[in-house]
């Protein structure tokens, strides 16, 4: 008897063998990830997959421990100053980040804040709930308000949407899709070629036969939508990337999408869909020319390590490690947390941290100390 896990990716798998009949053979990368990871019911994220944590798929750095938490709540003081205290987080994970925000928030002074929460998935929604059910001043979104003042953060959010794939091909360049092979199986395929608008930028940073990257336009939407519904105050994007001239490099000629499984790369994205978190890097300079058109201003781009030690990192570490009081357990959970945060080779280089504003003028931290705004031209 099959258990519920395996009927359920049977019948995405079902589900896309479908799409790409109806659509004579053939459907975009981009249309494939939406159906395994945010179809309701039945993908990655939609059917109850979705595994955070040491046991899960893959971690976060608020999974990490409350260290980043902490840093980012004096980030929001600075942020939330003489605008509505409300802090708006856009894919909530476990509802960690939120949780030990709020508390941080509190223990440094800041009362009767609002903490908002959007996500998508059921399952993790549940979650969140869950998690922040003692945490004053929740509340869960179901859309975006029209108007917000305050402070958004969408921490490893852009990455995990729908991204379209593209090869450059002798003649030119072209979508890569999905279609099902001779014994039924899920197999890449060459498409119709690339819009003219993604040829133009791909164009100015490429012109290696056989080149594969990404262009993520839903990642540039969302990112579009937020700024124009900020009225007044600070988004915050925190994301493994590179701005264009190193996201489009030579060396770079497989492109950025990666799957994780278990917390290992698992190349095999076709066959296990629904079962595995796919991802794609960001590319920070088309995210800030989109932010620029809708208005926002760039405050500052940098990487996780240097943004986390320019709000008060080395403070918050020596604090935690006193609290101890000698207990070699949390000192050591303590030692691996800094470590995962910001040595270069965890997070500390990969992920990069952009800061969005509008409205009042802010004096923002995190940023006087490496500020790489000038590389996202």
């Amino acid at each position: 008897m099959k258990n519920t896990h395996t009927t359920r990716l049977e019948e995405l798998r079902g589900l896309i063998i479908r799409r790409i009949e109806k659509a004579g053979g053939w459907i975009a990368f981009e249309e494939f990830m939406q159906l395994a990871m945010h179809e309701p019911g039945l993908g990655y994220y939609g059917g109850g997959s979705a595994r955070l944590g040491e046991q899960g798929d893959f971690i976060t750095a608020p999974e990490c421990g409350p260290l980043f938490a902490r840093c980012l709540a004096r980030f929001a003081q600075a942020a939330l100053a003489n605008t509505e205290k409300r802090i708006l987080e856009i894919g909530g994970g476990s509802g960690r980040l939120l949780r030990d925000l709020a508390a941080e928030m509190t223990r440094l002074g800041t009362k009767e804040c609002e903490y908002l929460l959007l996500d998508t998935s059921p399952q993790l929604a549940k979650l969140q709930d869950e998690t922040l059910a003692d945490t004053a001043g929740f509340r869960r979104m179901t859309e975006l308000p029209d108007k917000f003042r305050g402070l958004i953060i969408a921490n490893e959010v852009l990455d995990a949407l729908p991204c379209r794939l593209m090869r450059l091909n002798e003649d030119g360049w072209q979508q890569r899709g999905v279609s099902v092979g001779a014994d039924g199986s899920l197999v890449w395929a060459d498409g119709p070629p690339a819009e003219e608008r993604d040829r133009a930028r791909l164009a100015r940073h490429i012109s290696s036969l056989g080149y594969e990257t990404e262009i993520n336009r839903r990642a540039e939407a969302l990112t579009a939508s937020l700024c124009k519904r900020l009225a007044d105050g600070v988004l915050l994007l925190i994301d493994y990337g590179f701005a264009a001239a190193e996201y489009y490099h030579p060396q770079r000629s497989r492109g950025t999408l990666l799957s994780y499984r278990q917390h290992q790369v698992d190349a095999n994205v076709l066959a296990r869909a629904g079962e595995c978190d796919m991802s794609a890097h960001v590319d920070f300079s088309a995210i800030a020319a989109v932010s620029r058109e809708a208005g926002a201003q760039v405050h500052g781009f940098t990487t996780q390590a240097a943004f986390l030690l320019g709000c008060s990192f080395t403070e918050v570490f020596e604090q935690a490690g006193a609290a101890a009081r000698g207990d070699q357990r949390i000192l050591a959970q303590l030692s691996v947390q800094a470590q995962t945060l910001l040595m270069p080779q965890e997070m500390g280089e990969r992920f990069k941290v952009l800061a969005l504003t509008k409205g009042k003028e802010r004096v923002l931290p995190g940023f006087s100390g490496q500020d790489m705004s000038q590389h996202l031209e």
